[in-house]
């Protein structure tokens, strides 16, 4: 019976691909697997990879002194400065011209089609917090944006990525109760102040105790999640985990 279904699967899956062949999720162009990039899109796009900043994941231009020895101790300037409530931060891909492309449309343009890729990337960059964390949640937006933009992008990013890792889904643990003016052209000092205090832990007996992984769709000054992480650790969580799809750099 099992192998029956697995044939019945195999079939109907080359039937929609002929029927509507896979598109890259950029250009449309036509590519071998659902959800893939085509080899245009693939070169442009800066895959973040080790040797990274072990806090934020900021990836190292050049390695440093004794990086071929390993890079797990080593801290990006930011990071030696700055102290952040998160235990530590990764993210998928660089944010510029290239990413651009997917995050924008998947945000403002009802592109959640993106989420698909999004999430394979994410899952690959974070593989290192998954045996470390016992639930996944997205940081939150306001319910007045939330009636703007229909839909908030981080839970449909972090919805998938649970159902992916086979880990529990906390929607509604953390909630946005100021609504705050847009980050985009406020600088790092601004952007902690404008999300200061404005989000809350709702029920606290999900969250205390544990170690849990945020997720968000860029990681620009780090601002938002470090203060949604502020407020779960405040609540009792253990450790926070910051998990993006792309990351200014």
């Amino acid at each position: 019976m099992k192998r029956l279904f697995f044939i019945v699967k195999s079939f109907w899956r080359r039937f929609l691909d002929i029927l509507l062949p896979p598109q890259c999720p950029v250009c449309r162009q036509l590519v071998e697997e659902p959800y893939a990039l085509c080899p245009d899109c693939f070169k442009r796009m800066r895959f973040i990879v080790p040797p990274v900043c072990r806090v934020c994941g900021r990836p190292f231009v050049y390695l440093p002194v004794g990086g071929e020895k390993g890079h797990d101790g080593f801290l990006c300037p930011a990071c030696l400065e700055k102290r952040y409530f998160f235990k530590a931060a990764r993210a998928g891909v660089v944010y510029d011209y290239a990413s651009k492309k997917i995050i924008l449309p998947f945000k403002h343009s009802d592109r959640t089609d993106l989420s698909h890729f999004m999430t394979g990337v994410m899952c690959r960059s974070g593989k290192e917090f998954f045996p470390k964390v016992q639930a996944v949640l997205p940081v939150p937006i306001h319910k007045l944006r939330l009636l703007k933009r229909k839909y908030n992008q981080a839970a449909l990013l972090a919805k998938e990525i649970a159902e992916k890792e086979k880990l529990p889904y906390l929607p509604d643990a953390l909630r946005k109760a100021v609504s705050t003016q847009s980050q985009g052209h406020l600088n790092r000092r601004k952007r902690q102040k404008n999300v200061r205090n404005s989000f809350v832990v709702k029920k606290k007996e999900l969250v205390k105790g544990k170690s849990l992984l945020l997720i968000d769709d860029v990681f620009t000054t780090g601002a938002t999640v470090n203060e949604c992480s502020r407020v779960l650790k405040k609540a009792g969580a253990k450790e926070v985990y910051v998990l993006t799809f792309a990351k200014v750099c």
